[in-house]
């Protein structure tokens, strides 16, 4: 296809293997960090992802806690250009070993001193602060493999309060525990958004409140007789309403009628 240019592939795989590797991680990372950046920034995305922020400890085990739909587009946004940039069998294999290793390294419990290091390679440390519920780590540290990509795209913490966080987690968002449930449960949050706010763009009427409409939705409408009384009309005050609208188009267009006075 149009995306895949066999000479473009044979220079890339004509690196030695040692570069050729250091650029095929940068790439992924780089798509992997504005992938992992829109799970957070995209309510509707953040809805999947949180399934993985859900751990409220971490070990090397939390890196598989992830929701399977975001699994298959993380891998679809992140192995797709490697395929078009045409990285030799090689370097794919040692990629594959780097990126399992960092999934399970990265979510451990491991304290070393990393030393420059820490600017450059992403270590447990410095995942662990993108995990936190601490306020000042919320939306930050989105890098897998290249610690520099948040300090050149802002979104690094500058000066941790300390080596780990406090506490981890979700924060504004309810998951709910079990494998299945966490599997089910972006899809149920979205489905009533979705309800809701169907119900509110069909609803163009509101309930009474003590005989009287409130001033947003002024129209008092009588089911029973099927009109409407604007204010200013001379039954206005004196009609007892079963429904308020917002102005008369509303109350027309659910087949009332304009009273005659």
């Amino acid at each position: 296809g149009w995306l895949v240019r066999n000479d473009f592939q044979a220079a890339i795989q004509g690196i030695h293997v040692v570069p050729q590797l250091l650029l095929c991680i940068l790439l992924a990372d780089l798509m992997q960090y504005w992938t992992h950046r829109a799970y957070h920034e995209v309510p509707s995305l953040w809805k999947f992802h949180a399934v993985h922020h859900s751990a409220k400890t971490m070990d090397w085990l939390a890196g598989s806690r992830m929701h399977v739909l975001e699994l298959f587009v993380t891998r679809i946004a992140v192995l797709g250009p490697l395929f078009v940039f045409g990285f030799s069998k090689q370097v794919m294999d040692l990629y594959i070993i780097i990126v399992g290793f960092q999934a399970v390294f990265n979510h451990a419990n491991v304290h070393l001193p990393w030393g420059p290091l820490r600017h450059v390679l992403v270590t447990p440390d410095f995942h662990h602060w993108h995990h936190a519920s601490d306020k000042e780590a919320i939306d930050k540290n989105y890098a897998a493999h290249y610690a520099f990509l948040d300090r050149l795209f802002g979104t690094d913490i500058k000066n941790p309060s300390r080596q780990f966080p406090a506490k981890y987690g979700v924060v504004g968002t309810h998951m709910p525990d079990g494998f299945v449930n966490q599997q089910l449960a972006p899809f149920k949050q979205l489905w009533k958004k979705a309800t809701k706010k169907a119900t509110s763009v069909a609803k163009v009427w509101v309930e009474p409140t003590g005989g009287a409409c409130p001033t947003s939705h002024p129209v008092k409408a009588k089911i029973s007789s099927k009109i409407f009384h604007l204010p200013g009309m001379a039954n206005y005050e004196r009609t007892n309403p079963d429904r308020c609208y917002a102005d008369a188009a509303s109350a027309e267009t659910d087949g009332l009628r304009a009273a005659k006075r």
